[in-house]
C-alpha cells in the first residue's frame, strides 16, 4: 500500500508552532482522510499501517520531523517527490510543490497564509489539492526513474533528516578566538591594500571597472580572456594567468576579503553555527548537478586549508576529541574502478602512491622530487576527466600553483593516458550513453539526464559519474554511521566536508572512530545499492584526531 501524507501547521517551527491538520490519501483508491487532532491522526496511523507502508510527503523532512516531535510517530519507507523530482531534475533552482505542478499539470492553486494557519473549510479543502498533486507528481516521477533512482530517494529521504539533526544541533564555535583571528586578517588585508594602492592608485579594489582602469589602462597589462557579457575578465583565474608580484597581492586579497566576509564577520559573538547541508533540491534552493552535497551558512567546504579558520571550531569540554575521517583519493579511486584503469587498481591493492606512480612514468626517473609529486597530483585529478592541454595549464596554475607551458601540459597529457589508456574507454562510454539513452549513470545507480548541449559539457558529465559516486558512498556511509548503538553518546557528527566526516568523540572511546571508519571502507548501503558488486581496490578511510578544536595539536591515533 502507498500513502500520500501532507500536513498544514500554524509555522515553520516544530518547537513552537502546532500541527492543525494531517490529510492522508490512499493512492490507489484515492479515498482521503483528515485528522484535526492527534488522537484522530495516531487512529489512522495504527488503523492503515503507516509506519510500515510506504509514505509518500513533499518535503518529507519538513513533515515528518513535525510528526515524530508531536505525535510521536515513527515511518519505515518514506518516499520524498522533492528528492524524487531532484534525481529526475537536478537543474531546477527551486522544487516546491506549487511550482511542479504549474510547470507539469498547468495547473496553478494556492490560499493566503491565514488560511493555511487556520482551520477553516477552505484550508481543508486546500489540504486536499496538496495530496492530489503530490500523488499525481509522485506517479508522474515514478514512471520516469529507475527502479535504483526510486530506491536511492528512500536512502536519501532517511540522509536528509540526518542532516537535518546536524544541522540543529550545530558545531560549537571559539567566539573569543573568532575576535582575535578577525582583527588580525583584518590588519593583514589593510597592510595589503595599502601596498596594491601604491601601484594602482587609491581606487576601489572591490570595483571591477575602476581596477580594470587602473590594470589597462594605466599600468599597461593586456587584456587575456572576457566574460559572458563580452567585457575584459578580472575573475581570479585571469589574474593569476599575470604571475606579478602585483596580480598575486590582488588574488590575495580577494582570498582574505572572501575569508573575513564569508567565515568571522557574520559569526562574531555565536558560540554555535548551524550549517545547513543538503544532499537534494530544495524549495529556495537546489543541491548540486553532480550529485555532492551542498553546505551553507556557513559553508564548511570552502573552509581554507590549514589552522586559521578551521580552528574556530572547538569541542563540548575537555571529555572530547575532534575526528576528521577522511576517503583517501576518493575520486581517483572511482575512476579507476569505473574506468577499470589497471595501474590505478595495482598500484591501489599493492599500497603503492599513486601520485608517485604517475611522476615515475612522466619523467622516467625512479627518485622523484617533492615538486615532480605535486606535478604529478594537478595531472592525476585535472586529466582523470579528459581535460585538453590548455586547461590544465589554468588548472594547474590556479589550482595547485604548478606552471607549465602548453608544450609541457601537451607532453605531460599525452603521457598520462600512455599510463592510463582505459580512461579513453571511459569517456567513450560517457559519449555512448549520453547519445543513446539521453544519460548517464553512477554504479550506485544515480542518473544525471541530458540538459542542454551535452557536446559542450562533456567533462562536467564524466566528473559526475565520479563525484557523484564518491558523494553517494559518503552519504551512505553516514547513514549507516547515524545507526550505530552509541551514536550521540560516544561520539556524534557535526558535518561532512567533501570526502570526509567530522565530530566529536569522547576521550575514552576513541576505538568508535575505527568502527566509523570500517563502515566508510566498506558501507552497507552502498554495497546493497550495487547489487553485490564492490570495488576490485581497496577503499581507505584516514583518522585524524585533534585536541580541542578542529586542526589543533594532533592526537596519536593507531
Amino acid at each position: 500500500m502507498t500513502y500520500i501524507i501532507d500536513i498544514e501547521t500554524t509555522g515553520l517551527d516544530r518547537h513552537t508552532d502546532r500541527i492543525n491538520l494531517v490529510g492522508i490519501m490512499d493512492l490507489e483508491t484515492g479515498q482521503m482522510f483528515q485528522a484535526e487532532s492527534k488522537e484522530e491522526y495516531l487512529k489512522l496511523h495504527t488503523d492503515l499501517g503507516l509506519e510500515y507502508n510506504d509514505c509518500v510527503f513533499h518535503n518529507a523532512k519538513f513533515d515528518t520531523e513535525f510528526l515524530r516531535y508531536q505525535y510521536q510517530v515513527d515511518f519505515k519507507s518514506v518516499l520524498d517527490t522533492m528528492i524524487m523530482f531532484y534525481l529526475y531534475n537536478p537543474y531546477r533552482k527551486f522544487y516546491a510543490l506549487k511550482g511542479l505542478v504549474a510547470d507539469l499539470f498547468k495547473v496553478k492553486y494556492d490560499v493566503s497564509t491565514e488560511v493555511k494557519t487556520g482551520t477553516s473549510e477552505e484550508m481543508k479543502q486546500y489540504n486536499k489539492q496538496d495530496l492530489q498533486y503530490t500523488g499525481l507528481l509522485y506517479q508522474f516521477l515514478v514512471s520516469r526513474l529507475s527502479e535504483k533512482e526510486v530506491k536511492l530517494s528512500k536512502f536519501l529521504a532517511k540522509i536528509d533528516l540526518v542532516y537535518s539533526k546536524i544541522t540543529e544541533k550545530g558545531v560549537l564555535l571559539d567566539r573569543h578566538l573568532c575576535t582575535e583571528r578577525l582583527a588580525e586578517l583584518e590588519k593583514k588585508l589593510e597592510t595589503l591594500s595599502e601596498e596594491i594602492k601604491k601601484q594602482t592608485g587609491d581606487i576601489n579594489l572591490n570595483s571591477p571597472k575602476q581596477l580594470g582602469a587602473a590594470l589597462f589602462s594605466k599600468l599597461g597589462y593586456e587584456p587575456k580572456k572576457k566574460t559572458a557579457k563580452g567585457e575584459w575578465s578580472l575573475d581570479t583565474d585571469a589574474l593569476k594567468s599575470y604571475g606579478t608580484d602585483l596580480t598575486d597581492k590582488l588574488v590575495e586579497y580577494r582570498k582574505l576579503s572572501k575569508i573575513i566576509s564569508s567565515f568571522f564577520v557574520p559569526y562574531q559573538g555565536k558560540d554555535t553555527v548551524h550549517p545547513i547541508f543538503r544532499v537534494t533540491g530544495e524549495a529556495g534552493g537546489g543541491g548540486t548537478v553532480s550529485g555532492r552535497t551542498s553546505c551553507s551558512k556557513p559553508n564548511l567546504q570552502q573552509l581554507p586549508r590549514g589552522p586559521m579558520v578551521r580552528n574556530l571550531l572547538r569541542v563540548p569540554s575537555d571529555e572530547w576529541y575532534f575526528f576528521e575521517i577522511d576517503y583517501s583519493q576518493m575520486e581517483l579511486r572511482c575512476a579507476g574502478q569505473i574506468a577499470q584503469v589497471k595501474a590505478l587498481i595495482d598500484a591501489y591493492r599493492e599500497g603503492r602512491d599513486v601520485h608517485t606512480e604517475t611522476a615515475k612514468f612522466m619523467t622516467g626517473k625512479e627518485e622523484i622530487t617533492d615538486e615532480d609529486r605535486f606535478q604529478a597530483k594537478a595531472a592525476n585529478f585535472g586529466l582523470i576527466y579528459g581535460m585538453g592541454a590548455e586547461g590544465f595549464v589554468d588548472y594547474a596554475r590556479n589550482g595547485y600553483g604548478v606552471t607549465v607551458s602548453l608544450e609541457q601540459a601537451k607532453k605531460i597529457r599525452e603521457d598520462y593516458f600512455k599510463r592510463y589508456p582505459e580512461l579513453h574507454g571511459f569517456y567513450k562510454s560517457i559519449d555512448n550513453s549520453l547519445k543513446n539513452y539521453g544519460y548517464v549513470e553512477n554504479p550506485i545507480g544515480r542518473r544525471r539526464r541530458v540538459y542542454g548541449n551535452w557536446k559542450a559539457d562533456l567533462l562536467s558529465y564524466r566528473n559526475t559519474v565520479v563525484q557523484g559516486f564518491a558523494s553517494d558512498l559518503l552519504v551512505l556511509s553516514l547513514l549507516e554511521v547515524s545507526e550505530m548503538p552509541r551514536y550521540g553518546q560516544d561520539f556524534y557528527v557535526v558535518g561532512t566536508v567533501h570526502d570526509s566526516i567530522l565530530g566529536y568523540v569522547r576521550k575514552d572511546k576513541m576505538e568508535t572512530l575505527g568502527e566509523i571508519a570500517a563502515i566508510m571502507e566498506n558501507p552497507k548501503y552502498a554495497r546493497e545499492m550495487m547489487e553485490g558488486k564492490w570495488f576490485d581496490l581497496p577503499i581507505k578511510a584516514d583518522v585524524s584526531v585533534f585536541e580541542e578544536r578542529w586542526y589543533g595539536k594532533k592526537v596519536k591515533y593507531e
